[in-house]
């Protein structure tokens, strides 16, 4: 699994075009995440999940399997 590279903010998160990812957050690099997108600390977002737009995934939830999700969920 690889991780993606953040590039840092002032609130220790980290943001990748629209998306905001928690820098203890693994997210494979082929995942698919939608415009405004936020992964808390410590989740993992395996290779063949999709995220549609203003999702949030929380701390410690793990999303894996072939999983696609519509638009602004909480997970």
């Amino acid at each position: 699994m690889a991780i993606a590279k953040p590039l840092s903010n002032s609130r220790g998160s980290v943001q990748l075009g629209s998306k905001m990812i928690h820098p203890t957050a693994v997210v494979h690099k082929k995942a698919k995440l939608g415009a405004n997108a936020r992964v808390g600390a410590y989740a993992v977002i395996d290779e063949h999940v999709t995220l549609g737009a203003d999702c949030i995934v929380g701390p410690h939830a793990y999303v894996t399997g072939h999983t696609t999700a519509g638009a602004k969920n909480h997970i």
